[in-house]
């Protein structure tokens, strides 16, 4: 007579945490043209990586930091649409209004 075993089937779930996705924070900045100027962008959930368009002319933004710096030289305002990174991939997107007067 044969013997049957009952099978078991041991099923392991793996947890893992997700990381919340970061926002940014909407805001406004001034400067002058021909005057360094930085402006810190800030975002909540441990950013890593930070993102923006539509800079002035002569700003740059470091993306490891979100600092945003240089020497504007064209006057006006501009809307810079911002975001950040992190594990969670991309946040929401903040606009933040740079006013750069002559």
């Amino acid at each position: 007579m044969k013997r049957i075993l009952p099978l078991v089937l041991i099923v392991a779930m793996a947890t893992t945490a997700f990381a919340a996705k970061p926002n940014v924070s909407n805001g406004s900045a001034t400067g002058q043209v021909g005057v360094p100027f930085s402006f810190q962008m800030t975002a909540t959930n441990d950013a890593t990586s930070y993102n923006a368009a539509g800079l002035p002319p002569g700003l740059s933004l470091d993306r490891a930091t979100g600092l945003i710096s240089g020497t504007p030289t064209a006057n006006g305002t501009y809307t810079v649409t911002a975001s950040a990174n992190n594990t969670a991939a991309g946040g929401l997107r903040a606009r933040v209004t740079f006013s750069i007067a002559q």
